[in-house]
């Protein structure tokens, strides 16, 4: 949001203390209250905030002007005069009793802060008519015709506000206007309700065929489309209840970064080619080390790995393997949380581009970003064809699984 040169003039009835010709100074930007007492009881949890608090990011809140009605002006008459403890109030909580709770920002740009570069801000001019009125009790605020030409906020090219912006998954994919906004380490958002034009939309995401739904009797391993290691008939990853399942034994053990058991389609795809799977764990830490893999060659002893790990809020890491999985090596880190029903997808380009997506349970999908691969060297075989699959640590479950050539 951008939300920039309001005035508040502390003129209704209830910024009076009664009896008092001047009133107090309220709050212009975004402002809070505390909860009704109705309301309050009705909040169960402990701990809960007596008052609205929303999480503001990426916002301009900048030069919100707090006035109040000073009765001393225009020979007694009265008149609005600047805040004295300071002319910009951009977030306030009004009504509280005792110390007033504070709303607080992140990754925003405030009063105090570097100056935004709106293209054309502009702010209002105060005239004064002194009319004596229903006993000296009437005070009335009015706006003249408003001019849409007069003001421009979206931001300069100059602005600090350009990719100084939070890429948290909240973060819309579009501005005020539609535009594209990227939210990548090396495009971040911008602060505000405007993108700076030039990033370039992604395009959208090739539809994947659902390969396999594991809607089938529980089975020791995925069955005959799948390449595994197995003991006997057991594999690693097995059909369970309807969905993957990586058991918790010796076929499926190891450490969170080298651990797991692996399943690739049987089929090789071409140069250019995804793959993807749903989250179906409830819980989070069931989720963290779920992996995709694409471009697998036992002729190269190679492939991707794109791997999703819960810390620091969410990551995608784009990973390669030369010796068949003793180690990977990290090649970029994508940021994105991904809950139960969310699905993780993948493509990997014959020019060594993999670019990561994430669809909701709400079928809304957004591109997480894109990781270049080197193509030369030990990792020539990253322009070429291969398998694809995914890689499992113990107790992880994922559904619908999907993948195919992508054009």
């Amino acid at each position: 949001n951008t939300i920039a040169n309001n005035d508040s003039t502390a003129t209704g009835a209830l910024a009076f203390a009664a009896g008092d010709a001047n009133s107090t100074p309220q709050p212009a930007g975004v402002v809070s209250a505390p909860h009704s007492a109705v309301l309050q009881a009705l909040i169960a949890l402990p701990g809960e905030p007596t008052y609205s608090n929303p999480t503001i990011l990426n916002n301009i809140i900048w030069h919100n002007r707090s006035f109040y009605n000073d009765a001393t002006l225009n020979g007694g008459a009265g008149g609005l005069a600047p805040n004295p403890a300071g002319p910009y109030w951009d977030l306030g909580v009004v009504n509280a009793v005792g110390v007033p709770p504070t709303l607080t920002s992140a990754s925003s740009i405030l009063s105090g802060g570097a100056d935004p570069a709106f293209v054309l801000g502009y702010t209002n001019a105060l005239a004064s008519a002194t009319v004596i009125d229903e006993g000296g009790n009437n005070i009335n605020v009015g706006f003249t015709p408003l001019d849409p030409a007069a003001g421009n906020y979206h931001v300069a090219a100059a602005s600090p506000a350009v990719d100084a912006g939070s890429n948290a998954a909240s973060v819309p994919s579009t501005d005020f206007d539609g535009d594209y906004r990227p939210r990548s380490a090396a495009n971040p958002a911008d602060i505000g309700a405007d993108e700076q034009p030039g990033a370039v939309p992604p395009p959208p995401f090739p539809v994947l065929t659902v390969l396999d739904t594991f809607n089938r009797a529980n089975a020791p391993n995925l069955g005959a489309n799948w390449q595994q290691i197995v003991d006997g008939s057991a594999a690693g990853i097995r059909v369970n209840g309807n969905q993957a399942f990586c058991i918790n034994n010796a076929l499926c053990a190891g450490t969170a970064n080298l651990g797991g058991a692996n399943a690739a389609w049987a089929t090789e795809f071409g140069a250019n080619q995804g793959a993807g799977f749903t989250f179906a764990s409830p819980n989070a830490a069931a989720r963290n080390g779920a992996s995709l893999l694409l471009k697998a060659s036992v002729a190269n002893n190679g492939g991707i790995r794109v791997r999703y790990a819960t810390g620091n809020g969410g990551q995608v890491l784009v990973q390669t393997t030369t010796d068949a999985g003793a180690s990977f090596q990290n090649h970029g880190t994508l940021v994105g949380s991904f809950a139960q029903g969310d699905t993780m997808m993948a493509t990997a380009d014959a020019n060594g581009l993999v670019t990561v997506w994430k669809t909701t349970a709400a079928n809304v999908t957004t591109q997480l970003g894109t990781v270049q691969l080197p193509t030369t060297g030990t990792l020539s075989w990253t322009t070429g064809p291969g398998q694809i699959g995914m890689r499992l640590l113990p107790n992880r479950r994922v559904d619908d699984f999907r993948g195919g050539n992508v054009q």
